[in-house]
């Protein structure tokens, strides 16, 4: 798992003429493209990228016990059955 963010201050600043002035509501209101990120920037979106990633783990792990689980269950029913019925003959 991994994130981009492109930095496109000077690409609109060379490019297209366009600069941008702002007014936020955080101090981490405009992270983003518009500026360089800071290093407690960076450490937020690492922070954040590592966060998804732990959940997507859990998820595929729960998925899979779920899945044997399910498996299990159903072998059980249909060869169990048959054992049953051969013991029964």
């Amino acid at each position: 798992m991994f994130g981009i963010i492109p930095n496109m201050e000077l690409f609109f600043k060379n490019k297209l003429g366009v600069t941008f002035d702002g007014v936020k509501t955080g101090e981490y209101a405009d992270a983003g493209i518009f500026h360089p990120l800071s290093e407690e920037e960076r450490k937020m979106i690492q922070h954040s990228i590592e966060m998804t990633y732990e959940q997507f783990k859990k998820r595929v792990a729960d998925g899979r016990k779920k899945i044997r689980r399910i498996s299990k269950q159903l072998h059980r029913e249909e060869y169990g059955s048959e054992t049953m019925r051969s013991q029964m003959a």
